[in-house]
Parts: structure tokens; C-alpha cells; sequence
């Protein structure tokens, strides 16, 4: 028999990924499993290996979701693989990242220091020497994780990157429409379910994000907003440490914008 089509998340942390594995729950039920929330997976890597284990184990899974799952599943040619996530605007996936840490009740450096300092301020903390939280090419580096699940990331000079032509082709690979922006949720919703449908599947994605910190109609007039709160010297600091991020974010809402499947949706 054929082996059925796997849905495969990769949830990058606050850049919408709660909606999906909502939807996901919704449409597979008992068949979506967060992976990395099994106990069997407690310090190992999230591979396309794991994911072969795990179907072993749990043969009826149809979806997975991770936060930590290694960004190249869709590429092993053993495993027939949908696979989705999404990107964020930098400056605004910190934002959230700094107003969801400030809501936490547990102790821990991420969540202190958010609560002690303004945005601006947090913005300047993670910028500093030895700090990776959030605010350095995040999204990519998370996205050219090594298939051992250890991090690719490397100084250059003071910026810190992951290895961007492997994120890029990992991105280029999935099938158009999989890609998704937040900052175009409801859009990507549609084509996420455009491209389901041209694999045989039926998806339904929910159109505004769940588990936001932060909602709003305009994302670029809350852009603008965040950064009137961030001092100049800094605000130059994040992008020039986040061009990476903002690369990969204006190439794939460019692509999105484009599809001519929009008349479709």
C-alpha cells in the first residue's frame, strides 16, 4: 500500500505556529502528534530519522508539529512529506517574543530580564556579546539546523548567522504556497490550502493567528508603531543583525503576494 501523505510543522517559536498545530489537531485528531513533546524524543535530534521511528511506533500519525524538528524532512526521499511553516517580520516576531516572555510566571533569564527592561532596552540585552535569544537571525538559523539537530550558526563579525543558503534551500523546496508570512495570515491560510488540495489533501487552516500576543488589522502601521519605541542606534543594530531574517521574509511575502492563485482563493 502506498504510504499516506505526512503533514509536516515546522513551528519556529512565535511566528504563528499555534494556529497551525490547531488547525492540524482539528482536521487529524488522534493522528497529529507535537513530537517533541513525546517522551521518546527527550534529547534527540528531530530528524527525518526520528519522524521514520515515530511512524513505526505510531503508524496512524498523519501530521506532526515541532518546534525543534530539523527544517529539511520534505527533502528525504523515503518519506512523502507536505510540509508548512512560516515566517515573520524580525522586528515584530521580537516584539511578541518580548511581550510573551513578560507574561510568563516562571524565573528565568529570558522572562527577567523582559519583565526589567523596555523593548528597546531587551533589544539592546540580546544584542549584546554571547546572548542568542531571539534577536540574532533567528529564524534562520533555526531554519539550516544540522540534520544532527545541532546549531550551524557562525560570527560574522558582529552578526550572527546560521547557514542562510542552506535555510534557502530548504524554503525553495517546499511546495509553493507552504511558505507562509504572518503578517499575511489569512492569504497564506488560502494558499496553504490551494497547495493541500493539489496533493490530495483537505486542509483547513483558521485565517487569524491563535495564541497571539498581539493582533492587529495593520502590521505595518504596528511596525511603525514598534519602532518609534526603539532608539535609533539600536534599531540600526537589530536589522543590521537580523538582515538574514528580513531577506528571507520580504523574498517569501513578495512570492506570496505574486501567486497567481490568489484569484483562485
Amino acid at each position: 500500500m502506498p504510504t499516506p501523505t505526512l503533514v509536516v510543522h515546522y513551528h519556529i517559536f512565535k511566528v504563528g505556529g499555534t494556529t497551525i498545530t490547531k488547525s492540524l489537531r482539528r482536521r487529524f485528531r488522534d493522528g497529529f502528534v507535537e513530537i517533541d513533546k513525546l517522551k521518546s524524543t527527550v534529547g534527540t535530534p528531530l530528524n527525518a530519522e526520528a519522524i521514520k521511528r515515530i511512524l513505526v511506533e505510531r503508524p496512524e500519525m498523519r501530521a506532526c508539529s515541532a518546534h525543534r524538528l530539523v527544517a529539511n524532512v520534505h527533502l528525504d526521499a523515503s518519506l512523502d512529506v507536505f510540509p508548512i511553516t512560516f515566517l515573520r517580520h524580525p522586528l515584530l516576531r521580537a516584539a511578541s517574543a518580548w511581550r510573551f516572555a513578560r507574561a510568563r510566571t516562571d524565573a528565568s533569564e529570558f522572562a527577567d530580564s523582559a519583565k526589567s527592561l523596555a523593548l528597546g532596552e531587551w533589544l539592546e540585552w540580546c544584542l549584546s556579546p554571547g546572548q542568542l535569544i531571539e534577536c540574532r537571525n533567528y529564524q534562520s538559523r533555526v531554519l539550516s539546523t544540522r540534520d544532527d539537530g545541532t546549531a550551524s550558526h557562525w560570527l560574522d563579525g558582529d552578526v550572527l548567522r546560521g547557514d542562510f543558503d542552506e535555510a534557502a534551500r530548504r524554503l525553495a523546496a517546499m511546495p509553493m504556497g507552504c511558505v507562509g508570512i504572518v503578517e499575511e495570515y489569512d492569504l497564506s491560510a488560502r494558499a496553504i490550502e490551494v497547495a493541500a488540495r493539489d496533493r490530495g489533501l483537505e486542509l483547513k487552516i483558521d485565517s487569524r493567528p491563535a495564541n497571539a500576543t498581539k493582533v492587529v488589522d495593520d502590521w505595518q502601521a504596528e511596525l511603525a508603531a514598534v519602532e518609534a519605541e526603539i532608539p535609533r542606534t539600536v534599531l540600526d543594530r537589530f536589522y543590521e543583525a537580523n538582515a538574514d531574517d528580513l531577506a528571507m521574509f520580504e523574498r517569501y511575502r513578495a512570492r506570496l503576494l505574486a501567486m497567481p492563485e490568489h484569484a483562485a482563493i
